[in-house]
């Protein structure tokens, strides 16, 4: 599944918002990437990624809901 504009998702503790997102439900796994507006030269829709208290604005997100591991690119 393939989410765009300001996406949101939602499982548990465990919220993700970006401007896209790509649920993988064969292998657990979710990647968010913002996109970079040529007109205003800014990121819009960075992934922000929060575990509990935890939170991270990244670049690029690539998590995996059954192993809870992830790569963040910043």
């Amino acid at each position: 599944m393939e989410l765009f504009g300001e996406a949101e998702v939602t499982y548990g503790d465990i919220s993700l918002k970006a401007d896209y997102i790509r649920l993988n439900y064969l292998t657990n796994e979710v990647y968010a990437k913002g996109r970079y507006d040529s007109t205003a030269k800014k990121w819009i829709g960075r992934p922000i990624f929060q575990d509990g208290p935890e939170k991270y604005d990244t670049k690029e997100i690539r998590y995996n809901f059954k192993t809870k591991k992830g790569i963040i690119q910043s």
